[in-house]
C-alpha cells in the first residue's frame, strides 16, 4: 500500500500529540517543503515557525505541552508549576507554561509568549518522559517551584500526590516538606 506525503507527516504527527516540527520531518525522511504545502493547503496549521499541527487530530489535555516543546525544537523540557500540572499532582494553574532549555540555547522569540523560559542545563536523571513528553521530575519540580514562590499548600498537595503516584518515596516526601516548611519560615517569594 502506497502512502501519500501526508499518511507520512500523520504518523509522525500521532506520536507528537498532533504535533510536526520541519525537524521532525526530517528525522521521518519528508521533506520540510511538504510541510510548507500541506499548511498552504490547509492540511495543516502553522502555530511557530517550523511548528505544524494536524488540526484533524484531536487536541488532548497535554497538546499545548506538546507544542511548547515542539516550539524549543525539541530542546525545552516542561519544568517548574508546568510540570506539576502536566503530571496532575496539584492544583496549580500556571498562566504560562514553564520550559527549561540548555543555557546555550536561546528559542526564537517568535510565538513564545504564551511560554515562561527557564535557561540552564538539566541533569539527564532529573528529566522524565510522562505522555510521550520531557518533563522535570516531580521532586525537582517541586523544589523549582519553592525557589520560584509557588505556595506552599500546592507543594504539600503534590508531594503527597507523587507518592501516592510512585514519583517520590515517603522519606523522600519528608525532605520535602521540611525544606517547604523551611522556606515557608524563611518569607519566600514569588518573582
Amino acid at each position: 500500500m502506497h502512502m501519500t506525503a501526508y499518511d507520512d507527516v500523520l504518523e509522525v504527527a500521532v506520536d507528537n500529540h498532533g504535533y510536526v516540527t520541519t525537524r521532525d520531518a526530517v528525522t521521518a525522511g519528508i521533506d520540510p517543503v511538504v510541510l510548507r504545502k500541506l499548511a498552504a493547503a490547509g492540511r495543516l496549521e502553522r502555530t511557530a515557525q517550523g511548528v505544524y499541527r494536524v488540526p484533524i487530530l484531536a487536541g488532548g489535555a497535554h497538546s499545548a505541552y506538546a507544542e511548547a516543546v515542539a516550539w524549543t525544537r525539541g530542546r525545552g523540557v516542561i519544568s517548574h508549576e508546568s510540570a506539576l500540572d502536566l503530571v496532575d499532582l496539584c492544583d496549580v494553574n500556571p498562566p504560562l507554561i514553564h520550559l527549561t532549555v540548555p543555557s546555550n540555547y536561546a528559542p526564537r522569540r517568535r510565538g513564545g509568549d504564551q511560554y515562561r523560559v527557564w535557561r540552564r542545563t538539566l541533569d539527564p536523571a532529573s528529566i522524565i518522559i510522562y505522555d510521550g513528553l520531557p518533563v522535570v521530575r516531580p521532586a525537582d519540580s517541586i523544589r523549582e517551584c519553592l525557589a520560584y514562590g509557588t505556595d506552599a499548600q500546592l507543594l504539600r498537595q503534590a508531594s503527597e500526590a507523587a507518592v501516592r503516584e510512585g514519583f517520590l518515596t515517603r522519606g523522600e516526601r519528608a525532605s520535602l516538606d521540611a525544606e517547604i516548611d523551611s522556606r515557608r519560615q524563611a518569607g519566600g517569594r514569588r518573582r
